[in-house]
């Protein structure tokens, strides 16, 4: 199996088209558009994830922020990425890592997968329905879909991902990164970012045969920003799994 490795269904293949979700929109406008014009501006300041396996350490991700709120780091806990601004907008990122891991755990179903096509949006232009393919170590491709089900809460990141000038890359792909990915993985970044908060994802092979679920349970603060989110997995190849993570905002 092949991993992917993206960012809250970010970063990886090709994407021919936007399907239903209108490129002309910036992400901003789509967001505001899905959720209001009142939506809080918290950031995300600590992501602690617990596992239900005693073999997997507990992780801690930190976001760094300057004086003016713009993000200065994301620490794993073994990697850091460091942001650097020109001008008030994103100019590099270097160190170690994936500089957009705040909500990988998230994508956890999907790390087996490449991502072949953002076939249908929800009404909120979410991304609700992908084709994902699995490549086996003889070469042999196997095709699946994922259904993705969202709350009606925003998406926790997006004015984090907004401070560390990621909502504007997303909508403007010519700059140049030395560690985040080129342009073409940016445009299927932009059209795969959700706008709600995920809640759940089921993948089925060619026959329609489930072989992931995925459900999310999130609890929510009075600014319907989740304070934690209880994700449990159940595979057909790798059994059930099952964690928490705990946030913290600025």
């Amino acid at each position: 199996m092949k991993k992917i490795n993206v960012t809250l269904f970010m970063l990886t293949a090709v994407l021919v088209g936007f399907s239903s979700c209108d490129s002309d929109d910036s992400v901003s406008d789509m967001f505001e558009d899905a959720n209001g014009g009142d939506v809080a501006q918290n950031l995300i300041a600590q992501v602690t994830v617990e596992s239900n396996d005693p073999t997997e350490a507990d992780r801690n991700i930190t976001v760094n922020y300057a004086s003016d709120n713009s993000v200065t780091s994301v620490n794993d806990g073994t990697d850091t990425a460091i942001f650097s601004y020109e001008g008030g907008a994103l100019s590099q990122v270097t160190g170690s890592g994936d500089a957009l891991n705040i909500m990988e755990l998230y994508e956890a179903p999907l790390d087996a997968f490449e991502i072949g096509e953002v076939l249908s949006y929800d009404s909120n232009n979410n991304p609700s329905l992908l084709s994902l393919v699995e490549e086996e170590f003889d070469g042999t491709l196997t095709f699946y879909e994922a259904t993705i089900t969202y709350d009606s809460e925003p998406n926790p990141t997006f004015y984090t991902l907004q401070a560390a000038g990621i909502i504007e890359v997303l909508d403007q792909t010519e700059l140049s990164f030395s560690m985040i990915p080129d342009p073409a993985e940016i445009v299927l970044a932009r059209m795969l970012y959700p706008l709600n908060n995920p809640n759940g994802m089921v993948i089925r092979d060619e026959s329609g045969a489930v072989v992931v679920t995925m459900s999310i349970n999130h609890v929510y603060n009075d600014d319907d920003y989740p304070t934690s989110s209880t994700v449990t997995i159940d595979s057909t190849d790798d059994g059930a799994s099952a964690y928490v993570l705990t946030y913290t905002y600025r």
